[in-house]
């Protein structure tokens, strides 16, 4: 009971720093409103607690912790998880980002837990980025709301990066090398729909101006971290093994997710992900060779490639599944390189 309570008040101290600006107190409201003239209001106690709900958005009052129990309870027991699949511009946008996203912030008790959660939350605007370039929907408005989001995203997980365990360079330079992966890989996506639909180009080039630069400095990072990690050497062994467990599980669970999908994503998509699965593989066995022969540093860089192709391979064949029309295109063979793509498009600065 004791451990229950003490975590309990970890998530409550947590949420108590969580708060919405004005501006997003608005929105939340009606937003709220939007959903509920869709969604005709119920009778008995459901009605009384939607009506409590109603009170407090309109007033302004609560956490989003409190107010996001009170939502999944007023609007419906599936209106949390259908607010997982909003867009910008959708009802319950606001929901998933101000509130569900805010949870999950605060819930997250560590700085890696919580540079984990910034991460998955980054790689959502990118996915959303993705639909709706895929369904011809991706505006100026909505791409420049993707940008602003990716920014504060990797800011936050950076933040989180700094405050990790002091020494733990390992810990460190896998952080950014995930980042790097997740970030390179959607950046490939998202070209590759604005080559296959040239129509969507205008609006993409400005979000693969923003997510280049910060794999860039993601990738400077890493690499000064695995520096660090070469030069302890032995001393991170127990680190190094830790992470090439991780890379292991990641490549067997991208290989299992391939062969799932091979027959519904489309055969360029396939090839090109399978490629980057077994070749992830052959990586992971050099790095093995390397540790044997007791080269660390080395071993930890290559542990890490081998991981960054596994993510290559995973958000393919994973947009392959999301967005039917992707890999399907002229162009389905091959990808054109993002700054090519940047090069031919308009990018905004910032």
């Amino acid at each position: 009971m004791e451990y229950e309570n003490a975590h309990l008040k970890k998530i409550t101290d947590a949420a108590g720093e969580v708060s919405l600006s004005h501006t997003e107190q608005v929105a939340m409201r009606f937003s709220v409103r939007a959903y509920m003239l869709e969604h005709p209001r119920p009778r008995g106690f459901i009605a009384r607690v939607r009506a409590l709900a109603v009170r407090e958005v309109f007033a302004l009052r609560l956490h989003p912790v409190a107010l996001g129990l009170i939502l999944a309870l007023s609007l419906g027991a599936g209106s949390s998880y259908a607010a997982e699949s909003a867009l910008p511009g959708d009802p319950l946008y606001v929901v998933k980002t101000q509130i569900n996203e805010r949870v999950e912030s605060a819930l997250a008790v560590s700085p890696a837990a919580k540079a984990k959660v910034a991460l998955a939350h980054t790689e959502n605007r990118l996915m959303e980025a993705e639909q709706l370039a895929s369904e011809g929907r991706l505006s100026v408005a909505s791409g420049a709301q993707v940008q602003a989001s990716i920014s504060e995203h990797v800011q936050e997980f950076e933040n989180n990066v700094a405050k990790m365990a002091s020494g733990d360079s390992a810990g460190t330079a896998s952080a950014q090398s995930d980042l790097e992966a997740t970030l390179d890989a959607h950046g490939e996506v998202l070209a590759r729909i604005a080559t296959e639909m040239p129509a969507n180009q205008t609006e993409i080039a400005p979000i693969l101006a923003v997510v280049e630069r910060h794999s860039g400095d993601a990738r400077n990072k890493r690499a000064e971290s695995e520096e660090v990690v070469a030069q302890a050497g032995t001393r991170v062994v127990a680190s190094v093994r830790s992470r090439k467990a991780h890379v292991e599980e990641a490549v067997a669970q991208t290989q299992a997710a391939i062969t799932a999908a091979s027959t519904s994503v489309a055969s360029g998509v396939a090839v090109g992900a399978q490629a980057d699965s077994e070749q992830a593989a052959t990586t992971l066995a050099a790095g093995d060779a390397e540790l044997d022969h007791g080269d660390v540093g080395a071993a930890f860089s290559t542990f890490q490639k081998a991981g960054r192709l596994a993510e290559r391979a995973r958000v393919h064949v994973e947009a392959g599944k999301r967005l039917r029309s992707y890999g399907r295109g002229d162009v389905a063979q091959g990808v054109v390189p993002t700054a090519t793509l940047m090069m031919a498009t308009p990018v905004a600065t910032s």
